[in-house]
């Protein structure tokens, strides 16, 4: 499932993904799509707590720095 929508960079993400595992009782798996080398890299699932805004900041850290 691909929640976001978009296929340029952006500031802050949507969170149904969030809410959608959290619901659901299973994590989410971080996709990034890289358009200018034509790759796609999963990351490792990432399980929900009740901390969205911070599930989410730190999920969105991560992936910055690993970019």
């Amino acid at each position: 499932m691909a929640p976001e929508g978009t296929r340029k960079n952006v500031p802050v993400w949507k969170t149904g993904f969030y809410y959608i595992a959290k619901q659901a009782g299973v994590p989410f798996i971080p996709v990034i799509f890289n358009y200018k080398t034509k790759t796609v890299t999963t990351e490792k699932p990432i399980y929900v707590t009740d901390e969205a805004v911070n599930d989410i900041k730190n999920s969105c850290t991560k992936m910055q720095k690993e970019r």
